[in-house]
């Protein structure tokens, strides 16, 4: 009989790796549900409206004032004065095309029954050509009967426009009939009308005595930046310029290539402390927010500020206050209600806030980023009001 035994079953005692291996699966389900329970969070959004108002005012700048006058727009603030002159030469002006009357020749033959006379001036329509031009007699003659004369004419028009090809003319101040027994017409074309010239224009000297005035006002600003402190303020907006002298050696138009001007300014600076007026601005802005509104911000790039009625022996100034000023909407408390939102997905929580008139928009952030719906506890619940991004107004 051989040593080999016959195997069947037989208990290998209690199942401990596989017990271990469900009890592992267990609490990693568990912890996961936990986690995702204790830590899934959403972030609610709001972006509330904005809105932009502008203001319009007056400030007044006293050197006797010692702080912010709220009430009256009063600040402090002192006129300077300074006053420079200058001059300046310009060579080598460019060549320009001048429009000129192209010049030409009638002839007129007189079929008439007695003699006619034409004056300097008469004028003469040219026949088949589209645009109609016109030509005028260059001096006063009479053409007596049977007689034929050429005589210098001009086109009215002056340009290239004027250069009219040969052709028939109707002198203006005759009837159909007097056309029929006054021939006039042209054996050549007129010429002329445009020719390059250096010459000086009206236009060229005000473009150069801007220009200089330009330049002179920067030189009196800087003048009189030098005599105020850092925290003062004083630019071009908030100055008065008067050109008390202006002279060119040229009467234009003429044909010369070059000329001189000279110029004398005065100009009278308002300081004021940049601070104050800032301060001021903000409360007349503030002024203008309705009750669900409060004042967010002002655009200094679109301040716009104008100086006038100057008095120096008072040492008084108007300033004209132009300015923007961004407006949010005031978020109500309710906003703030997270059991309203509870369990909600992100379709269920923007309808929900769309009853709120002063909420512009509502993003809705999840996480995990798999979970869509709001958690049901408070503390998984951010609700957060963001402001608008800047934007120009």
């Amino acid at each position: 009989m051989t040593n080999f035994e016959k195997y069947g079953r037989y208990s290998s005692g209690f199942p401990y790796k596989a017990l271990l291996i469900w009890v592992i699966f267990i609490m990693i389900a568990v912890s996961a549900g936990a986690i995702y329970f204790l830590f899934s969070t959403a972030v609610i959004a709001i972006y509330p409206k904005v809105e932009t108002k502008e203001v319009d005012f007056e400030v007044t700048l006293d050197s006797q004032a010692s702080s912010v006058d709220y009430e009256n727009n009063v600040i402090h603030g002192v006129l300077l004065k300074s006053q420079v002159s200058g001059e300046k030469a310009i060579k080598d002006i460019p060549a320009k095309k001048i429009d000129e009357n192209a010049r030409g020749q009638i002839t007129l033959t007189n079929k008439y029954s007695r003699a006619i006379r034409f004056n300097k001036g008469d004028v003469l329509v040219a026949q088949d050509v589209v645009p109609a031009q016109k030509v005028a007699l260059d001096r006063s003659f009479i053409l007596y009967r049977g007689q034929t004369k050429t005589v210098d004419a001009y086109a009215v028009e002056k340009g290239i426009g004027g250069q009219i090809a040969p052709t028939t003319f109707r002198i203006e101040k005759y009837n159909d009939y007097m056309n029929q027994v006054i021939i006039a017409q042209s054996e050549k074309a007129f010429t002329g009308g445009v020719r390059t010239a250096t010459i000086i224009t009206e236009g060229d000297i005000l473009a150069e005595k801007n220009l200089l005035l330009s330049q002179l006002k920067q030189k009196n600003l800087e003048i009189l930046k030098n005599k105020i402190s850092d925290s003062e303020v004083l630019t071009q907006d908030n100055m008065y310029n008067e050109i008390i002298a202006f002279t060119s050696n040229v009467d234009p138009p003429v044909e010369q290539d070059h000329f001189k001007i000279s110029m004398e300014l005065k100009s009278i600076g308002a300081v004021y402390r940049q601070e104050e007026l800032t301060s001021l601005i903000k409360k007349n802005l503030e002024k203008k927010a309705s009750n669900n509104q409060e004042f967010d911000d002002l655009n200094q790039e679109n301040l716009s500020i104008a100086v006038h009625n100057l008095d120096p022996a008072a040492n008084r100034a108007i300033l004209n206050i132009q300015v923007k000023g961004r407006f949010i909407s005031k978020i109500p408390s309710d906003v703030f209600n997270k059991e309203a939102i509870k369990g909600y997905n992100e379709r269920a929580v923007k309808s929900h806030y769309e009853k709120f008139p002063d909420i512009e928009k509502v993003e809705v952030e999840f996480f995990p980023d798999f979970k869509k719906t709001v958690p049901e506890i408070d503390r998984g619940i951010n609700i957060e009001v963001r402001k608008p991004q800047p934007e120009d107004f």
